[in-house]
């Protein structure tokens, strides 16, 4: 098998973005399908200690607003898989800018967890106070968080997301996607996490 050259991969691209300005309907599949995951590795290698959630995410943002707006690409410039890593990389920035001044470092906690860890300082002397604070508004994140999936299938991926779960072989396995191809699991669950953050985004942006 002949290795693809530089040259041809910006052919491929030049393609599907062509796909894309023509109107194919099926042109946003094939480009997430090309770009998503190489734009998610090129992220979680160069920020190593950034939520995954956030990469994919960033990554999602980026192909949605290139998707809706292809013409502000100018191919003269760059290619475009370094527009998208750029536009990816900026969205990144913005979201851990955005998560730590929302949420800081709060995570769901399990009730059980929460009791015997607050036993715990109390045993040891400790203030609790502001710890079980931050743990009351980390369930009432979680369960606005929840609150925004609307079907069966929404609610088993948004409880993957909280639990911190990033493989889509274990979100196909909840979801019963076993004889789907990868490929289209991938899809699909990029379309399905795609609503879900939409509906977050403008949940929060009603309530300021």
């Amino acid at each position: 098998m002949v290795p693809e050259t530089r040259d041809d991969g910006r052919e491929v691209e030049r393609a599907l973005h062509d796909r894309l300005l023509a109107g194919d309907p099926l042109a946003t599949v094939d480009l997430f399908l090309h770009f998503a995951v190489a734009l998610q590795r090129r992220l979680a290698a160069k920020y190593p200690t950034t939520d995954l959630d956030l990469v994919e995410q960033a990554v999602s943002d980026a192909l949605l607003d290139y998707f809706r707006r292809p013409e502000r690409y100018d191919a003269g410039k760059r290619s475009l898989r370094g527009y998208l890593a750029m536009a990816a990389e900026r969205d990144l920035l913005n979201l851990r800018d955005q998560h730590r001044r929302r949420y800081g470092r709060l995570q769901p906690v399990d009730p059980v967890e929460l009791d015997a860890r607050a036993r715990k300082e109390w045993e040891e002397g400790d203030d609790i106070g502001d710890r079980m604070a931050d743990e009351e508004a980390a369930a009432a994140l979680r369960a606005e968080a929840m609150a925004v999936a609307r079907t069966d299938e929404e609610r088993i991926v948004q409880e993957l997301r909280l639990e911190g779960e990033r493989s889509t072989a274990a979100y196909a396995a909840a979801l019963g996607w076993g004889d789907v191809p990868p490929a289209e699991q991938r899809r699909r669950l990029y379309l399905i996490k795609d609503r879900l953050d939409q509906r977050w985004r403008r949940g929060r942006e009603r309530r300021g």
